[in-house]
């Protein structure tokens, strides 16, 4: 398994790298991310436990959350109308959109409990 770690890696670098150089700037956020899933649809796995999992998420949480300022927390407040009609119209818009997925079988029926049920491994995307 260490070998794969290594080429999830060296990928990430490798495609972080290329993307930085011309300029993109999410390259760092991107390079992983194109790199993770190639690899997946490639049929490669790695299992991450669930406690470093959590961890990231953990940090990836507390990044976010430190970068709010009152400023930000201000405007949400003042226009709270915009701000909930966007998140009711974005959660009700995926909603139609998974049950129209689901009605017309576009895609398998485990589709739908992919993002619902609680993974015991994170997997490579």
């Amino acid at each position: 398994m260490i070998w794969r770690w290594a080429l999830l890696v060296a990928l990430s670098a490798l495609v972080a790298g290329a993307l930085e150089w011309i300029g993109l700037p999410a390259g760092l956020l991107l390079g992983p991310m194109i790199a993770a899933v190639v690899l997946a649809v490639r049929g490669g796995s790695l299992g991450v436990p669930i406690l470093a999992f959590r961890g990231a998420q953990a940090a990836v949480g507390t990044l976010i959350a430190g970068s709010i300022t009152t400023g930000i927390v201000a405007t949400v407040a003042q226009h709270w109308p915009v701000f909930l009609a966007v998140n009711v119209a974005t959660l009700a818009a995926s909603s139609v959109l998974g049950y129209l997925l689901s009605r017309w079988q576009v895609l398998p029926g485990t589709v739908a409990v992919w993002g619902s049920r609680r993974a015991p491994r994170a997997r490579w995307c």
